[in-house]
C-alpha cells in the first residue's frame, strides 16, 4: 500500500462535510504546511524525491525545505547517521 493514498485518505476524511456535499481538495492545493508533513512521512529520500517530483508546486516545497527534510530523512534510512556526519566532516 502506498503512503500517499492512505495520508490523502486521513487528511481528505478530515475536511468539514456541509449535507451532501463533501469538500474535497486535491494535493496539489494544499497549503506547503501540509506537504511538509506528508514529505516527513516519507520513509526514506527517495520517496521524498519521488513526491517532489509529481508537480511544480510539490518541486517548490521540496527545494524550499529540502536541508531540513533531506536530513531527518537521512538520519532515519542511514545506519549511524551521525558517525557518517561526523567522519566527513574530519575529511
Amino acid at each position: 500500500m502506498s503512503l500517499l493514498p492512505r495520508l490523502s485518505d486521513i487528511l481528505l476524511s478530515k475536511l468539514p462535510k456541509c449535507g451532501k456535499i463533501n469538500y474535497r481538495t486535491n494535493m496539489y492545493s494544499l497549503p506547503p504546511e501540509i506537504l511538509i508533513l506528508i514529505f516527513q512521512e516519507c520513509g526514506t529520500l527517495s520517496q521524498a524525491c519521488a513526491l517532489a517530483r509529481t508537480s511544480i508546486y510539490t518541486h517548490r516545497v521540496w527545494q524550499e525545505c529540502r536541508p531540513t527534510l533531506a536530513w531527518q530523512l537521512a538520519s532515519q534510512e542511514v545506519i549511524a547517521f551521525d558517525d557518517a556526519v561526523m567522519a566527513v566532516g574530519y575529511i
